[in-house]
């Protein structure tokens, strides 16, 4: 599911700018200059120049937008009959509340694809073109807590019930609600939020405060990287839960971890940090770059975090 629609994020990150100008160029058929740098001395200068050119095979990215909007229609082309609750596990569009399941990274790139899709001329059904309003105003209500986003919160006409029944649902964990905040999630919104800030400002009046908490909940300064899950609830440690199983993410693999790893460290309650959360921070500072708006951070906080991608934890 989610390789297609991360598919409608490359343009954006080629043309390290991901806002109106990114949009516009999709009508014209390449990707615009990037834009100028901010003033030096914060993150804004830390962001290298990246060559215009457009993209390398035309093809490659038509057939990018071709399986983007399959797969957004056939995600919302189930749904039981006379108004039934939706099933967790085969169920993934809700019409009441515009989500595509519960959680908050998928349906952010829902959201990013569908403005792909409308920019290009893909998506000129009304369903689509209202997807990514509906998709913010749903996620800020159930999924913000004042802080972050919750990792998922139950919301919409899913069916909940299964889970009494763990022995019918294939990794019930993953269902749960949960309030745990993560990175990977505040930060694909925040890419999400601001492409859609560029488009449509009046439906992502939220950008500044969603951008602000991202910085404040899960950059470490002390340590130079960005956390697993917000600071406000804590290091991630071997000793958390992973979300697909419920259980310790030490020892053996996880969310985290693997073989030896932990006991090498010095044991479950290492603190760990993950290449993937720094690679979409990464993304979350280029869109709030092109934003133009929201905090200006040091220059290490934009470093790519090539030291840190050579630990043994991240193998």
């Amino acid at each position: 599911m989610l390789l297609p629609l991360v598919a409608a994020l490359l343009p954006f990150v080629q043309a390290f700018g991901p806002g109106a100008a990114a949009l516009q160029g999709l009508r014209r058929g390449h990707l615009p200059r990037p834009r100028a740098a901010a003033p030096a001395g914060g993150l804004c200068a830390a962001v290298p120049a990246a060559s215009a050119k457009p993209p390398s095979d035309d093809r490659e990215w038509a057939r990018a937008l071709d399986t983007s909007e399959a797969l957004v229609r056939a995600l919302r082309a189930r749904a039981p009959p006379g108004g039934a609750p939706l099933n967790l596990e085969t169920d993934f569009y809700d019409a009441s509340t515009g989500l595509h399941s519960e959680g908050v990274w998928h349906n952010a790139l829902v959201g990013i694809a569908c403005l792909a899709l409308a920019a290009s001329g893909r998506g000129p059904e009304p369903d689509v073109r209202d997807a990514p309003r509906r998709i913010a105003l749903s996620l800020w209500a159930h999924a913000w807590d004042g802080i972050s986003f919750r990792r998922r919160a139950h919301s919409g006409a899913w069916d909940h019930a299964p889970l009494e029944a763990p022995s019918t649902v294939v990794q019930p964990a993953y269902y749960h609600a949960s309030g745990e905040h993560r990175c990977v999630q505040h930060g694909m919104a925040c890419v999400f939020w601001a492409l859609l800030r560029e488009t449509e400002p009046a439906a992502a009046g939220e950008y500044g405060t969603i951008a602000a908490a991202f910085v404040d909940q899960f950059w470490d300064a002390a340590a130079s990287h960005w956390t697993t899950i917000s600071r406000a609830q804590g290091a991630a440690t071997g000793a958390r839960p992973s979300a697909s199983t419920g259980t310790p993410t030490a020892p053996g693999g996880g969310d985290g971890g693997g073989d030896g790893v932990f006991e090498e460290a010095g044991g479950v309650d290492q603190v760990y940090y993950r290449a993937v959360d720094h690679a979409v921070a990464l993304l979350a500072l280029v869109a709030m770059v092109s934003a133009r708006e929201g905090p200006c951070l040091p220059r290490r906080v934009a470093r790519p975090p090539a030291r840190l991608l050579r630990r043994r934890a991240w193998r």
